[in-house]
């Protein structure tokens, strides 16, 4: 009875990790297929490749389904919740992939990215005039992005690096699960951090209009209640990133 039970759940749980595994081999070269064609800068490729790997996690995902009853079992049940919890931010980081090249794809001659190299034919000024209309296009998509990044965070927090010892094969697993949420925790706050100043740029570099901007150069040698006596100013307006300088030179 209780013997025969036990051996069907072996053996269970042996064809269903198999199947796992075998899919998670495929997912990961998948992955890296697309991260080389990040590398070689090659926006559509990326996207199309990106596409693939969010199928392959899907398939992933539907893999630990039959396994959820694992997640319960004491000791045991750490470690499938850290396989599934990794699972699940693979497929919120992919997406965020896909958004970002989605946003980009449109622009990729300008921006160089349809290949190692690559740029389209055009004065300074105009790849400039793109990239800052290319900026523009890509801000509204950050909120959603951001959106990703944590509930990526969210599912890396979950896993325990301190489950793996650091001995034998082990202390690889335990070294990437650490620099994995480390990197993860980086972008969030990268994005977090950085996305009130994202979201200005195109209107600080003339997107729509033209904007003037005084500067002005202090001296903190000699101190003033603004920080400094005023040395050197310059006045200039930027359209579309261009930067046209209307007047410069010293307080005298």
């Amino acid at each position: 009875g209780i013997a025969a039970v036990f051996v069907i759940l072996i053996i269970y749980l042996g064809v269903t990790s198999f199947i796992f595994l075998n899919d998670a081999t495929k997912t990961y070269a998948q992955a890296k297929v697309a991260y080389a064609a990040v590398k070689l800068q090659n926006i559509e490729l990326a996207r199309k490749e990106f596409a693939t790997t969010k199928q392959d996690i899907i398939i992933l995902k539907k893999d630990l389904v039959p396994m959820a009853f694992v997640g319960y079992i004491p000791f045991i049940g750490g470690y499938y919740n850290d396989v599934k919890n990794l699972v699940g931010a693979s497929e919120h980081g992919v997406n965020a992939a896909i958004i970002t090249a989605d946003s980009l794809i449109p622009y990729a001659d300008v921006l160089g990215l349809k290949g190692e190299k690559s740029f389209a034919a055009g004065s300074a000024e105009d790849r400039i005039k793109l990239a800052v209309q290319t900026l523009g296009k890509v801000v509204p998509q950050i909120d959603t992005i951001e959106a990703e990044l944590k509930a990526a965070q969210t599912d890396v927090d979950k896993v325990n690096p301190n489950r793996y010892p650091q001995v034998w094969k082990l202390k690889k697993v335990h070294d990437q699960l650490v620099t994995l949420k480390t990197l993860v925790n980086g972008s969030v706050v990268a994005v977090e951090d950085g996305k009130p100043l994202i979201k200005l740029i195109p209107d600080l570099l003339g997107e729509k209009e033209e904007k003037k901007y005084l500067v002005i150069f202090q001296n903190d040698k000699e101190l003033r209640p603004t920080g400094g006596f005023i040395t050197f100013y310059a006045i200039f307006r930027v359209e579309k990133g261009i930067i046209k300088v209307d007047k410069a030179g010293d307080i005298y």
